[in-house]
């Protein structure tokens, strides 16, 4: 299948970016040469020979530096030419740009209010396996479901007022336009997180095994610290064949892909997500999803969805999660994916 040719502003690529603003692609494919082709990307020089025009830095960081005009200009070199641009918004928030022709990546969104082309990208993580220093296996049926969680979950009231602080202080620096990010209704995660994660404690069905920290990766900064609470991190997901998962700041989950590199069942907490893939992949046959209006109900939901599967059916999912990680949400792989998806839609 032929490369995808693309478009790209290759003088802001002469600037002294750093890595972490640049388009994941084209932070892939820079070398000090310049930009690298590959089998299923290519670069061209000429506007009229490319299939789609390819911003090189991320929105964010282009708002942030006021340079919103040079967005404009390249989107509408884009336009005069009958091209589309793909454009990246990074953050946990992210923020929409109004223009009919682009396609836009980014970690997450609000299923109903996501305009455009949208593709949810993913964080791209380690394997887990590394820091575990051991192979993937199946976990076992039982009975009841197993279900892990160690993470950011606090249900104090000091907890909700440093919620409510933080929320304003965001949408000042929004309306300040100091940072570039879209609205979004507040929303206390860590609080909620904590009274759905008490919910399923309390179920007699259920078989728990959470480990609740009061701040986001347990407030450890040392390097050695962050490497204790990851392995402990992982060493429960590699336990229980279900993992929690659940939006934080921005509307998606890092620990929804963790789970599947790890090969375990994500039981999703839906809050109109929109998870990656959705056209080809039935996420449904990969997780547990639970829309956040029923979750009074994810006792007997969780538990007729356990019992539907037959112990050789559980496992299997769990292999076919591992392989659903590896095949579209590593880097690379991720990128070629994609590639398949534009190339649709560029016919």
């Amino acid at each position: 299948m032929s490369a995808i040719k693309l478009y790209t502003n290759t003088v802001l690529l002469k600037e002294d970016i750093p890595s972490i603003h640049l388009f994941p692609l084209i932070d892939a494919l820079l070398t000090e040469q310049g930009l690298i082709p590959n089998s299923d990307f290519e670069f061209v020089l000429n506007p009229e020979d490319c299939d789609l025009f390819l911003f090189p830095v991320t929105v964010d960081y282009m708002l942030g530096s006021g340079r919103k005009k040079e967005i404009e200009t390249f989107i509408e070199h884009a336009k005069n030419n009958c091209k589309k641009v793909l454009v990246f918004t990074t953050g946990d928030i992210g923020i929409t740009l109004d223009f009919s022709n682009i396609i836009i990546l980014r970690l997450g969104g609000f299923n109903s209010k996501i305009v455009h082309e949208t593709f949810i990208m993913p964080p791209f993580i380690k394997d887990p396996y590394i820091t575990l220093k051991h192979s993937f296996s199946t976990i076992e049926k039982e009975e009841y479901p197993v279900i892990g969680f160690v993470g950011h979950a606090n249900g104090t009231f000091i907890k909700l007022v440093k919620e409510v602080i933080s929320y304003l202080k965001l949408n000042i620096f929004r309306l300040l336009r100091i940072k570039h990010i879209d609205f979004q209704p507040f929303y206390p995660s860590s609080l909620l997180r904590y009274k759905y994660l008490n919910l399923l404690e309390k179920a007699k069905t259920t078989k728990t095994d959470f480990i609740y920290r009061n701040n986001y990766r347990a407030g450890v900064k040392s390097n050695q610290d962050i490497e204790i609470t990851t392995l402990e991190f992982y060493q429960n997901m590699n336990k229980n064949p279900y993992t929690f998962c659940m939006r934080g700041l921005g509307n998606f989950s890092v620990r929804f892909y963790e789970t599947l590199a790890m090969g375990r069942i994500p039981v999703i907490i839906n809050t109109d997500c929109k998870l990656p893939f959705s056209e080809s992949i039935d996420w449904r046959k990969h997780c547990f999803i639970i829309d956040e209006i029923e979750i009074k109900n994810i006792e007997s939901y969780l538990l007729n969805f356990h019992k539907s599967i037959s112990k050789e059916d559980f496992e299997k999912i769990q292999i076919s999660n591992r392989i659903l990680w590896e095949t579209y949400f590593t880097r690379d792989n991720f990128f070629i994916q994609l590639k398949h998806v534009l190339l649709k839609e560029l016919r």
